[in-house]
């Protein structure tokens, strides 16, 4: 699915998978760990305490991590935060396929004319094998 808006559309989004997923269910990826510190500040202290940024398992809390960290990690939820920032097909790829049930692609402007034409052929394909 896609989500647009501002940051804070990804913390409601976080929140409201809460009602459904477990917190270890739920993988956040970003370009930098500075918008990962940015998502994450827009957070409620109770969802912060159970947010790791270590690639290593803790139980039962998110993971929210770069995309070139992210190679080998895989949770029933992703949210790709920023999508349209990734340029490298590979990494594409492997933000895309973290998500074992859902994936979330974020986007400040949903303008197509923005978002490279590859992009949506390698998630064409992806999703298509997904689904």
């Amino acid at each position: 699915a896609l989500v647009e808006g501002g940051y804070g559309e990804v913390v409601n989004l976080f929140q409201s998978l809460l009602k459904s997923y477990a917190y270890g269910d739920i993988l956040l990826l970003a370009p930098t760990w500075y918008t990962i510190n940015a998502i994450k500040k827009e957070m409620p202290h109770e969802v912060q305490k159970n947010i790791s940024s270590s690639k290593d398992l803790v139980l039962n809390k998110s993971i929210f991590t770069t995309y070139h960290s992210s190679k080998g990690i895989e949770a029933k939820v992703a949210i790709v935060v920023d999508f349209e920032k990734i340029e490298d097909r590979k990494l594409i790829y492997v933000a895309a396929t973290r998500a074992s049930h859902k994936l979330f692609l974020h986007t400040k402007n949903i303008h197509k004319s923005l978002i490279k034409e590859e992009l949506y052929e390698v998630l064409e394909k992806n999703l298509a094998l997904v689904g």
